[in-house]
């Protein structure tokens, strides 16, 4: 056998490797980078249902607030109803792939949640309440905290979305 057969040869099996090799490897790859882009779009959910949940709660509270200081009814089992499905909702994220603990987010939601409620104890008939100061300053807290949060989660989504788009 000649020596440009031998390479011949040797030429073949290898060229026969790498295809068995590229056929085999192309579909993992593919489907490793589905599997990726999946979860890179459930992290990206994750963080729009956070950043709704978050504004939902402020939102209701400060209706609460305004409902109290113009005597309007407001009954206080569904006021406990409305905080505790906040809270089951917002809590989901807080073991999720979102990280917000540092912006302490949660509890500052809570403590407002409760500084309301003592104020709501106070409602009686259609007598307007003095909402006290405690409740604003725990109002006011909970909206920095939001505010701390929302470049984390901007940082979190464009990182998230360069992956998607393939770059680092």
């Amino acid at each position: 056998m000649t020596t440009a057969a031998v390479f011949g040869v040797v030429g073949v099996v290898l060229g026969a490797v790498m295809t068995g090799l590229f056929t085999l490897y192309g579909p993992l790859a593919l489907e490793r980078r589905r599997t990726r882009n999946a979860l890179t779009r459930a992290h990206l959910d994750d963080i729009k249902r956070l950043r709704i949940a978050s504004i939902v709660w402020i939102d209701y509270l400060e209706g609460v607030i305004l409902d109290l200081e113009e005597g309007r009814s407001v009954d206080r089992a569904e006021f406990r109803s409305v905080i505790a499905s906040n809270l089951e909702r917002l809590a989901k994220h807080k073991f999720s792939r979102v990280s917000f603990d540092r912006t302490s987010l949660l509890d500052h939601l809570r403590a407002a949640s409760r500084s309301v409620e003592r104020d709501l104890a106070q409602l009686q008939g259609t007598q307007a309440v003095r909402v006290s100061e405690e409740t604003y300053m725990a109002l006011q807290r909970a909206f920095d905290a939001r505010a701390r949060l929302t470049p984390m989660l901007t940082g979190q989504t464009d990182s998230l979305l360069r992956r998607l788009q393939g770059q680092r």
